[in-house]
């Protein structure tokens, strides 16, 4: 990874410097890759250099400052987008060429929607839900995507603070959710 899209620039150096160091991680790559790409769209790639040349991997971070979500289950591709789930069945039912091979999903797949069938404690959660939850995640700390948390009032949920906003159906008090503007230089490039 050389970032030839920046070979003018002392930050490709930086982060090289950071990929060889290993303070550079799959997570800092997509989340610098893509608000290169907003930063070119704007035609603020100064604003993009400095921060680099000034952060180094932790620049543009997300607003929680998080690189990374903590105790990883599953392999993820953050290139394409992918999370492993598994491997195909090696039965006669799947093709020849599909048995043992091993199965991802992508948004492609998982914003046409999934249904998950089997009997509890099968793994539905463990192997399927969990994994995608986490890719979401990863995809939300490098921006690529927003994560919603639904529950009922009443159901065992995560706590407040792991969350960047809180929005309570039918609370007069609760905030209104807004786009992040590009004006600040921490979030000039969320979309």
């Amino acid at each position: 990874m050389q970032w030839p899209q920046l070979r003018a620039e002392a930050a490709a150096n930086r982060l090289r410097d950071e990929l060889l160091a290993g303070t550079l991680g799959d997570v800092d790559h997509a989340r610098i890759e893509r608000a290169w790409q907003v930063a070119r769209l704007q035609r603020r790639q100064h604003v993009f250099s400095d921060a680099v040349l000034t952060e180094g991997a932790a620049a543009c971070p997300h607003g929680s400052r998080q690189r990374d979500v903590p105790g990883r289950v599953a392999v993820h591709d953050l290139v394409v987008r992918q999370v492993r789930i598994g491997q195909a069945d090696t039965t006669e039912r799947n093709p020849h060429a599909y048995r043992g091979a091993g199965i991802a999903l992508d948004p492609g797949v998982l914003g046409t929607s999934a249904l998950a069938v089997g009997p509890p404690g099968s793994g539905k959660t463990a192997r399927i839900v969990r994994p995608v939850v986490e890719s979401l995640c990863l995809q939300a700390l490098s921006g690529q995507a927003a994560v919603i948390y639904l529950t009922s009032g009443g159901a065992h949920r995560t706590p407040d603070d792991a969350f960047d906003a809180i929005v309570r159906v039918g609370d007069p008090g609760s905030p209104t959710p807004t786009r992040p503007r590009p004006c600040s230089p921490r979030r000039w490039w969320a979309i």
